[in-house]
């Protein structure tokens, strides 16, 4: 800015009176043009100031040369002061023409701003992208054609899997694995192997090609799942997810990995169940479709909207409905301050739902076709049907409130994360201590446990309730209340019978025969399960665990769980 100043005073200096010494900075743009003026006032006050003379012009020579940092020893010699400015004033001496350069600059970059955020608001999700992208609608509705083999078009539906922009997404190599797995079928549907050793050279082909996935990143998972009949005719299923999250797991000496993932396809009911150990694979999957009906069925409902649970305090004592109502309230407070969802992104979402799901109901009354309106996002597959009929604005409005869910991704997979995590432990912390065939023997002061089905799953719930966890409150919350929900059904069969009348035995409130004797006692066990959610989980942990060592006759094994 400095040579502004400069020109404007030397320009001034020309006409040689002060008070219109600023209008020469007319010259320079308009953003820059009053921070010139000011320093061109500033510069002749200091000059007036700092001689006796009052002539204008030498004033005005004076502040030029002083801002130049050229005065002459004697400020007050007009002839001197005259001398320097003509010589060093030559570069100033033509007049400039107006500029808007430095604000259509910046008009520029404020555009460029409103670009890029509109840019950032508006694009794709790295979701949405892949789920668009030629591995991802492959997945969808060709590899649910392919699927069971059934299909009249199966080999077309194979020839669109393995087309070109699927090979240039996924590379040469990891194109001829996804080759070698969709042919995995006529090997295994005709071998004369046994059907684990069959089963397992099945899923090797797909465990490659998911392997070669993973080193690229691209975030999708095939399942080849080998079944087989009591009269020994062997299937191959095929169905995929799209990854979220993957990891390591370990029990003793057993290991297995694990993929966390939303389906793909809509493989005519196969695969449809939390989690999947598939014959023969190391992997296990962890259904998020399948889990992200908590949305719809839990946590819009009764922690949202806090709606009592009809399933357990119809017909309930006192006692049992004032549980169920501190139940919603706990698990509310606990996703907003432990899992840390946002009551107003709670509250989107389930706005989003209820408005959703009027309008699937009224696109399945007029074109009589089954949406999943339990889910939380529809399945790509069902969705690629649904776009070929947005020309309908009745499917053209169902298709924009989806649209806004797939906006959700985050916070939708957040909050049934902690309820995932916690069914993921359960169950596979059984498979693997049944695969390690531990423990073997029950502790001298075990129950009969025989009476309880699902050992190894009363295990994983004992073992999981018996550590620290990252939201144990919101676990064990849950954990009751989805249990009071089945309460009509129980039997002393059942695995959480086990293990609540393990926990609640060890804190000395109630054992199993007091509240559950042929009939239950909805009262006891309500008044027992109260008093126990009060306690600390220190206490919890500890009575969990002491009841893991009485029913198994062993410390439990540690859940070690590696996220990658």
């Amino acid at each position: 800015m400095s040579k502004a100043v400069l020109y404007t005073l030397a320009q001034a200096a020309a006409v040689g009176e002060p008070e219109l010494a600023t209008q020469p900075a007319a010259a320079f743009d308009p953003l820059q043009r009053p921070f010139v003026k000011l320093a061109v006032k500033r510069a002749i006050a200091k000059a007036r100031a700092s001689t006796k003379s009052e002539n204008g012009e030498h004033i005005l020579r004076l502040a030029f040369l002083q801002t130049h940092g050229s005065a002459p020893q004697s400020v007050d010699d007009e002839e001197a002061v005259k001398a320097a400015f003509e010589q060093k004033a030559r570069p100033f001496e033509t007049a400039k023409k107006p500029t808007r350069v430095v604000t259509m600059i910046v008009v520029a970059l404020g555009l460029l701003g409103i670009a890029g955020g509109l840019y950032l608001k508006f694009r794709a999700s790295d979701d949405e992208r892949f789920l668009k992208s030629p591995l991802g609608l492959a997945f969808s509705l060709p590899l649910s054609r392919y699927s069971t083999g059934q299909d009249a078009k199966a080999d077309d539906a194979r020839l669109e899997i393995l087309s070109e922009p699927v090979k240039d997404q996924i590379g040469d190599k990891a194109f001829s694995m996804l080759e070698d797995a969709l042919d995995a079928r006529g090997a295994f549907v005709g071998s004369k192997e046994p059907f684990p050793i069959a089963a397992k050279a099945a899923s090797s082909k797909g465990a490659a090609f998911n392997e070669a996935l993973e080193k690229k990143g691209l975030p999708a998972f095939l399942v080849l799942e080998p079944l087989q009949t009591d009269v020994g005719v062997k299937k191959l299923i095929y169905y995929a997810y799209h990854v979220q999250e993957r990891a390591e797991l370990g029990v003793g000496d057993q290991k297995l990995k694990v993929v966390w993932g939303y389906r793909m396809d809509d493989a005519g009911g196969f695969g449809w169940v939390s989690i999947n150990v598939p014959q023969g694979s190391d992997y296990a999957v962890v259904n998020l479709s399948e889990k992200s009906e908590l949305w719809t069925q839990l946590i819009v409902p009764h922690i949202v909207r806090q709606t009592a649970s009809g399933q357990i305090t119809q017909g309930a004592p006192e006692e049992m409905t004032a549980l169920e109502k501190r139940l919603r309230t706990v698990m509310k407070d606990e996703l907003r301050e432990c899992v840390k969802i946002e009551d107003a992104a709670v509250e989107r979402i389930a706005s989003l739902l209820e408005q959703r799901h009027d309008r699937y109901v009224s696109v399945e009354k007029s074109f009589k076709i089954v949406l999943d309106k339990k889910t939380v996002f529809q399945n790509p597959t069902k969705r690629v049907e649904l776009d070929k009929m947005r020309n309908d604005p009745l499917v053209d409005e169902a298709i924009r409130w989806d649209d806004k869910l797939r906006d959700e991704y985050e916070p939708v997979t957040k909050a049934i994360a902690p309820f995932a995590a916690l069914d993921e432990e359960i169950f596979l912390y059984g498979l693997l201590l049944e695969r390690s065939n531990k423990p073997q023997e029950a502790g001298p002061d075990a129950v009969d446990t025989s009476k309880f089905a699902g050992r190894y799953r009363t295990a994983g719930m004992l073992s999981a309730f018996g550590h620290e966890r990252a939201c144990y409150a919101l676990d064990l919350h849950q954990f009751v209340f989805q249990a009071l929900q089945d309460k009509t059904s129980w039997g002393r069969r059942e695995a959480r019978v086990a293990a609540l009348s393990g926990i609640l035995g060890e804190l000395g409130l109630a054992t199993v025969d007091q509240w559950y004797d042929g009939r239950l006692d909805e009262k006891l066990l309500a008044t027992a399960l109260d008093e126990a959610l009060r306690k600390k989980p220190g206490e919890l942990r500890a009575a969990a665990k002491a009841a893991y060592v009485k029913e198994f006759g062993a410390d439990p094994e540690m859940y070690k769980r590696e996220k990658k």
